[in-house]
């Protein structure tokens, strides 16, 4: 594996998936990694609830969940964005 591969599933008209591909490539870069897979996908509420009920035991929605599919130390995995709870929470935050 060679660079940086972000995968972006971003079918939420309000977000553009370049702008979320290059926040996620600063952040890998600002962590030090030069190399990894890793595939965002924005789900709304009944979306993320639904994964985090099959694979997670926990039958609410969430902000994030996350897998790692590589090996350890490696960079290679699935972030899956509650965008509607992350945004109502972005609210409550300010």
């Amino acid at each position: 594996m060679s660079g940086l591969d972000v995968i972006v599933n971003a079918e939420l008209a309000e977000i553009d998936p370049a702008r979320l591909h290059r926040a996620a490539m600063h952040v890998l870069t600002a962590e030090g990694r030069a190399t990894g897979e890793l595939s965002v996908t924005l789900l709304a509420d009944d979306d993320i609830r639904a994964i985090n009920r099959e694979y997670l035991d926990r039958d609410y929605v969430t902000d994030v969940i996350a897998f790692t599919l590589g090996d350890e130390g490696s960079l290679m995995g699935d972030v899956y964005i509650g965008y509607e709870q992350a945004h109502r929470q972005a609210g409550e935050l300010g």
